[in-house]
């Protein structure tokens, strides 16, 4: 039994010794006690990401390869739980050299808290905030989204965990929090851990 009972003045008190169980965690979260508070988070971190030409690999762990050179929806929100903040991330490929059937990463887009940032092919040390070339390292929307360099590949990290990378050549990856866990679509799948 999670509460500790007891009568003071004739009057029957209960204390709740576990504040997670009134919490209500969504599937694959876990409840963790930070001073006394009952806060959900993540049991794990996803992965997505494609590469080469291009070869991708979907949260789910499932792989397969997809030639198109258009641009495809790689991850977004599809939801319906307002506490978790939308997004989206596209790539788009293009034909490198003279073969006609091989395709590359050339951008990424990533849409989230109204902002639109692109990590374009070979712009190296930049990306493009809402169509404004921008130097990294660069802060938006109070702290909620920060860009940077690592080595020679872009970084995008948000306050609720998506991490979004691009290598400005080829590789592109998406790490997602399992909040998210059967609320996104797109090419990285639905999360819901069955490939």
């Amino acid at each position: 039994d999670d509460e500790s009972c007891e009568i003071r003045d004739g009057v029957l008190g209960c204390i709740n010794q576990n504040p997670c169980k009134a919490l209500g965690c969504r599937p694959r979260e876990r409840c963790n006690l930070e001073d006394g508070q009952a806060k959900c988070v993540p049991s794990l971190v996803a992965s997505c990401w494609a590469w080469g030409d291009p070869h991708y690999h979907t949260f789910d762990g499932l792989d397969f390869d997809f030639q198109g050179t258009c641009s495809y929806t790689m991850a977004k929100f599809c939801g319906n739980d307002p506490t978790l903040v939308p997004f989206k991330v596209e790539g788009k490929n293009h034909i490198r050299g003279g073969v006609k059937s091989v395709s590359y990463i050339s951008l990424a887009n990533i849409e989230v808290y109204g902002q639109l940032i692109s990590i374009h092919w070979r712009e190296v040390g930049k990306v493009r905030v809402n169509g404004v070339l921008t130097l990294l390292p660069a802060v938006l929307q109070d702290n909620k989204v920060q860009l940077y360099q690592s080595g020679m590949t872009a970084v995008l990290e948000t306050d609720f965990g998506l991490r979004v990378t691009y290598d400005w050549n080829w590789h592109l990856v998406l790490d997602l929090p399992s909040s998210y866990s059967e609320q996104t679509c797109g090419l990285c799948g639905n999360f819901n851990l069955q490939p």
